[in-house]
């Protein structure tokens, strides 16, 4: 069960809750989980998620967590989802149009290849403490956004929300992949549209077409940005 407590602030022992610690929070099997007073935990996270600040009982609490969540969306024989929207099977509080919009992205698992015994490697690895320590540096490094905004054409109309989710996506793969690039000189502009823009920008198409299912006020398509 989640709690707002655990997930927020506990106001009975004055002790933030697990997001305010952590780089991340991920709920897996989202479908499953049981929220106590959903309400509560929607407005708490409604503030987290679109800046990074919350309030509960007068106590105002500041993240830079990423919140994630992973569920499983029935599939048929053809390994396609069999309900009309992704978010049908999940709780309530995760069928709210305007609580969605503030998810940048949306994965399709079932289009990922299953892990099989061919993907185990030999030889040498990185080892996931120091693998996770550079993950957590990089959250702090400022040189990567910059670069991503220097090189998107946003038009003046675009949705506030959507700029910031496929310019915040474009620069969590750029880190990931071209960790190495310090300016606009050290990028090649077809790799970084191919394995970053594009990505993101599929990514919150996904978001856009299924928030748009829930709730025709939200349009399905998204601003038209391009490469300078």
């Amino acid at each position: 069960m989640v709690t707002r407590a655990k997930l927020l602030y506990d106001v009975a022992k004055h002790i933030p809750g697990v997001i305010v610690n952590y780089d991340y929070i991920a709920m897996d099997e989202i479908q499953t989980i049981i929220l106590k007073n959903e309400s509560e935990i929607a407005g708490g996270l409604k503030s987290f998620l679109e800046s990074g600040t919350f309030s509960i009982a007068n106590i105002r609490q500041s993240s830079n967590a990423g919140f994630i969540i992973l569920g499983n969306i029935p599939l048929d024989e053809d390994n396609q989802p069999k309900v009309r929207s992704y978010f049908e099977p999940l709780p309530d509080i995760f069928q709210e149009s305007a609580f969605l919009d503030r998810f940048h992205g949306f994965i399709k698992g079932w289009e990922m290849p299953r892990i099989n015994q061919s993907m185990i490697m030999n030889g040498n690895t990185l080892n996931v403490e120091y693998f996770s320590e550079i993950l957590h540096l990089l959250r702090d490094d400022m040189t990567f956004s910059p670069i991503v905004d220097s090189i998107l054409k946003v038009p003046s109309h675009a949705d506030t929300r959507d700029v910031n989710a496929i310019k915040r996506l474009t620069t969590a793969y750029l880190k990931l992949l071209f960790p190495h690039v310090e300016s606009i000189d050290d990028i090649d502009l077809k790799e970084f549209k191919m394995f970053c823009f594009d990505e993101a920008y599929k990514k919150r198409a996904v978001m856009r077409k299924e928030i748009h299912q829930i709730d025709r006020e939200f349009k399905e398509k998204l601003p038209n940005i391009e490469l300078y």
